[in-house]
């Protein structure tokens, strides 16, 4: 999946902190982060997709198979690095 992306998140600080002469020392921007956040959540979907419909394979044949246990880490992990403060965007760890 991550073949068809070859770029980097942008940076996590408001835009007028970004000059084309680099990045200035700055808070981090809460909005970034919260979409950093639900980009990298897209990445675990699309990974869930191309796994189990896109090209099907042997493996995973069924629930028993590693690659769920490690895709419910992978998920647990996002969840457990949410940010704290939603700033009124309704992200919540109860996702």
């Amino acid at each position: 999946m991550d073949g068809y992306v070859d770029v980097k998140f942008y940076e996590p600080v408001e835009d007028q902190y970004i000059t084309k002469d680099g990045i200035l020392p700055a808070p981090k921007s809460p909005k970034k982060l919260i979409s950093m956040h639900f980009f990298r959540l897209r990445r675990l979907q699309a990974q869930i997709r191309q796994t189990l419909y896109q090209n099907p394979r042997p493996t995973p044949k069924d629930d028993t198979d590693p690659w769920f246990s490690e895709m419910n880490a992978k998920i647990e992990a996002w969840k457990k690095a949410a940010p704290i403060s939603d700033h009124g965007s309704g992200l919540t760890s109860d996702w």
